[in-house]
């Protein structure tokens, strides 16, 4: 039975929409696998070339699309979960944690400069620096899992620094975002949002 707020005609565009998502991103991820890089860059590209920077055939806002899209990310993360080993990555606590704290002091820095240098307000420039802090969990895990390194020293070190990255991201676009929009930090919700997230990592 076709749901009330939908009629044939608009599930019949969603079908549509999905097969071209399904043959762009094959496509392109074998091109990719061809000339020897990851599967997952042949899909960003894909998604790139569909969405709103080139053709536009695709764009935010669809709900069932980003329903769709949140259930993969879920799954994709989920299958990794079943892939890794925590007592391992907890092995390379400390590597990892040096590398997340490079990994987000440079992006925020070199972020930041640039928009001073050219000239835009100190707060953009610190939402900018923020913003460049953020990784992503699982195009990183979906690169490790292709090249079989999700096991390896390296692979266990760049995921915990990706896990870590994010957590420290999160508090400093906090920070940012107090200090842009009241003038000022507030410890407390600085702290629950840490607390938050060493609760969902544990």
């Amino acid at each position: 039975k076709i749901p009330n707020y939908m009629s044939t005609s608009q599930i019949g565009i969603l079908l549509i929409k999905l097969v071209i998502i399904i043959l762009a991103a094959r496509l392109f991820g074998y091109l990719a696998e061809k000339i020897k890089q990851p599967v997952v860059l042949g899909e960003l590209i894909a998604g790139v070339l569909l969405g709103p920077s080139l053709f536009n055939i695709l764009h935010e806002g669809d709900p069932v699309l980003d329903f769709l899209s949140a259930i993969g990310v879920i799954i994709l993360l989920f299958i990794i979960g079943l892939e890794s080993n925590i007592y391992q990555l907890l092995k390379v606590g400390r590597a990892s944690f040096l590398v997340a704290c490079v990994g987000v002091v440079v992006p925020f820095v070199l972020g930041y400069f640039y928009f001073i240098f050219n000239g835009y307000p100190v707060t953009v420039a610190m939402l900018v620096g923020g913003t460049l802090t953020a990784t992503s969990v699982g195009i990183t895990t979906r690169v490790l899992s292709e090249l079989g390194k999700t096991n390896s020293e390296e692979g266990r070190i760049i995921l915990g620094s990706a896990v870590i990255d994010d957590v420290i991201g999160l508090i400093v676009l906090a920070i940012v975002v107090g200090i842009v929009v009241a003038g000022h930090v507030s410890l407390f919700d600085v702290f629950k949002l840490s607390s938050y997230s060493i609760l969902f990592l544990a």
